[in-house]
């Protein structure tokens, strides 16, 4: 049986916006996972190896999470992230959160 490539696509955007505008995306000290704190630790290795970087792409960003992280363990007043997401609600989410650091690049 061949999955249609469309239809899969249109299948994650819808998942991925409902996913955001539920707000649980929303990381705070009280719903922090096991698995986020399983990976903090190579996180924070990998960005402080990037932390020169004045250019970060992030593919498949979602609502930034991982930009936020960056931010705090590399902190810098010029770097700019691009990312591209299938989702339209994480985009707008991201844009919001990250105001003059953040730039979509177009999924087409």
């Amino acid at each position: 049986m061949r999955v249609d490539q469309n239809q899969t696509e249109q299948s994650q955007k819808k998942f991925f916006d409902k996913y955001v505008q539920s707000g649980q995306w929303k990381i705070d000290e009280q719903n922090i996972s096991i698995f986020t704190e399983l990976i903090r630790g190579e996180q924070e290795k990998g960005f402080r190896w990037l932390g020169d970087c004045s250019k970060v792409l992030d593919y498949g960003y979602g609502v930034g999470n991982l930009i936020s992280e960056f931010n705090n363990i590399s902190p810098s007043e010029s770097r700019i992230f691009y990312g591209v997401d299938i989702s339209s609600a994480s985009i707008e989410v991201c844009k919001s959160r990250f105001v003059g650091a953040f730039s979509c690049i177009s999924n087409n």
